[in-house]
């Protein structure tokens, strides 16, 4: 790899005089250069000559940009020299990873910027890294996108992207990767705002979840991932107030993902929500997994620090008979939850799960709640605690929600979960329109005579959609 630049970028003897480091780019050769700051002017021709200079300086400093930007290279890597292409990465670079098994163990530890990310992407579908304690470490470094790359059989994790909490990353993006039979989760974050990760799959995790978003992050974004037949949870997100920073992950968006077959035989949510606030769950179908669907509630850092003020809409979750536990729990302290429009079906500890302490600011109505023969609404089966429909309702809780009557769905069997015509939940949703736009496959809300609850907005004449 070339390094760019060649030294100071200089404009004439009149910029040489007047000029003095603005700033320099650790990761470059050369040092940019600006004027000296205005000063009192003694007479009107010596303040012509200071503008002057700062018209030739302002020119230099966008050749300068230019000369930057002209630098970023596509780098062809292979499994021998990709750590040394690593070592010398700089903003603007994408490194072009061909087919082949990479060995574990690799890390990025320089950062791009806004305008010019460092871009780790794979050439076709063959780029495989293969073990290590982590696949991929990316310490401390922000501005970075790794796309198209198959992770698997880490001790540890596929992607570990993580920063101090004194001093968070920001902006990870993982990008259609799949994570494979890793000892522990797929992707694990620690301290990464503006972490994404979108279009991937991650499975066969053999101690743990399949995405774990952790550490006080905030505005991360799980979108249309395919999380299954992990041993604990789907997707884990803990704001972890132990481990630094504010303990809480503030302004998530889970939105599009399938999450099947997660939880055993370890337990753990399809989402797990712990020391999660002000963020947006919707369009996620959850089905045949083995513990919870969705849960929230806090387990360290006092009530502060509790899952408060979160949004779950549209979302479709479905157990089958006699296995898993809520298909919702709000526990606790999870107050202020927004819960509409959503498909809840079975769990045989109770259907909902929602403590008194997380009632306060619960609005929640516009449902489909469904229990199978022998399983019961509310409570917790295992405590002998219990709430009716009827007991329910009074507390001013689904007043227009479907209780008790069984959704029809396409094919369930065939992991079609799409409401069938004349199904509770058709046309019976709340107008979430300034909240959920499209479904989980992108079609627009609402296609009908009203919103579709469930993740699937329901159009006569479509074909059946298949388990992906």
């Amino acid at each position: 790899m070339r390094e760019s630049g060649s030294g100071t970028c200089r404009s004439g003897r009149e910029r040489a005089r007047h000029a003095v480091p603005l700033r320099e780019d650790p990761g470059r050769k050369g040092t940019i250069m600006a004027p000296r700051p205005f000063r009192e002017y003694r007479s009107t021709r010596s303040k012509e000559r200071e503008m002057r200079a700062w018209r030739i300086a302002l020119s230099g400093l966008v050749l300068c940009s230019a000369v930057a930007a002209a630098s970023a290279e596509t780098i062809n890597a292979t499994p021998e020299n990709l750590a040394s292409i690593l070592e010398r990465v700089n903003p603007g670079d994408t490194v072009v990873c061909a087919d082949g098994v990479y060995g574990g163990g690799f890390t990025i530890a320089r950062s791009g910027t806004e305008a010019a990310p460092i871009v780790l992407k794979a050439a076709g579908s063959g780029c495989v890294f293969e073990g290590g304690a982590d696949c991929l470490r990316i310490e401390a470094a922000s501005y970075v996108t790794v796309e198209g790359i198959r992770f698997q059989h880490a001790e540890r994790c596929g992607i570990f992207p993580a920063a101090p909490p004194a001093e968070p990353a920001t902006h990870v993006t993982i990008r259609r990767c799949v994570f494979a039979e890793n000892g522990f989760p797929g992707v694990m974050s620690g301290h990464i705002n503006h972490l994404t990760i979108e279009d991937c799959e991650a499975y066969g995790g053999v101690r743990s979840h399949g995405l774990y978003v952790s550490n006080s992050g905030d505005y991360p974004v799980v979108r249309g991932n395919r999380i299954h037949n992990n041993v604990k949870c789907g997707l884990h997100m803990n704001g972890d107030p132990e481990m630094g920073g504010d303990g809480v992950i503030s302004f998530a968006l889970v939105e599009n993902n399938r999450i099947w077959e997660n939880g055993k035989p370890a337990g753990g949510s399809a989402i797990n929500v712990t020391h999660v606030q002000d963020s947006i769950f919707r369009n996620n179908l959850a089905y045949n997994n083995y513990a919870g669907g969705i849960i929230t509630y806090y387990d360290t850092g006092g009530d502060a620090c509790a899952s408060k003020r979160n949004k779950i809409v549209n979302n479709t979750v479905v157990f089958r008979p006699g296995e898993g536990k809520w298909a919702l729990a709000l526990k606790r302290n999870s107050t202020g939850a927004f819960v509409q429009n959503n498909v809840l079906v079975g769990g045989k500890y109770a259907a909902i799960g929602i403590e008194e302490s997380s009632r306060e600011g619960l609005m929640m109505d516009y449902n489909v709640i469904a229990t199978y023969p022998g399983q019961q609404f509310g409570g917790d089966s295992t405590e002998g605690t219990s709430v009716s429909e009827e007991e329910w309702r009074k507390l001013g809780y689904d007043a227009h929600s479907s209780i008790g009557r069984m959704p029809q769905f396409e094919n369930a069997e065939a992991g079609d979960f799409r409401l069938a015509a004349g199904s509770a939940g058709v046309d019976a949703g709340a107008d979430l329109k300034d909240l959920v736009l499209t479904d989980i496959d992108g079609n627009v809300r609402p296609r009908g005579e009203g919103f579709d609850c469930g993740c699937f907005e329901r159009s006569s004449g479509e074909k059946s959609a298949r388990r992906p």
